[in-house]
């Protein structure tokens, strides 16, 4: 493992807000997308998206954030520590 690793790790990510389906959609290269059912409205699929990977990725929101993209779809969200396992 590479030692920057231990830090946290950033993704990238395709947001779909108003999706009929919340969670996972697919991979796109590099980028996953995920579907939100919230509107991208003051911030509300923002902080679906951190509710989200929250979740499946078993971490705290406080270590989910977005750090670049808060306007877009698309998004480069920096998780802080290790992610040990995804939810099933």
């Amino acid at each position: 493992m590479h030692p920057m690793e231990t830090l946290g790790r950033a993704i990238k990510v395709k947001a779909v807000p108003r999706s009929k389906k919340r969670g996972l959609l697919g991979i796109e290269g590099d980028i996953i997308k995920i579907g939100l059912k919230s509107p991208p409205e003051e911030g509300k699929a923002n902080e679906e998206l951190i509710a989200f990977l929250s979740e499946y990725l078993r971490v705290k929101r406080s270590d989910i954030k977005i750090i670049k993209g808060m306007a877009s779809r698309n998004k480069t969200v920096f998780i802080k520590g290790q992610i040990e396992k995804c939810r099933a």
